[in-house]
């Protein structure tokens, strides 16, 4: 995708930020506390987490 104008940046980073957060939700949906896996699913949402922001911040 070639970017011609700044609306086409503006929405590649509004898509991106979408789909991020869509990831995360799913993620953080699916950790039941009462769960053998719930620390593992918990940092597993840490890295992904820092896989999606760490950049940004």
């Amino acid at each position: 995708m070639r970017l011609r104008t700044k609306e086409d940046f503006v929405d590649l980073i509004d898509s991106e930020i979408v789909w991020r957060k869509k990831e995360l939700s799913y993620l953080k949906g699916n950790i039941k506390t009462n769960s053998p896996y719930f620390k593992t699913h918990l940092r597993s949402g840490v890295v992904l987490l820092y896989a999606h922001w760490g950049k940004v911040l």
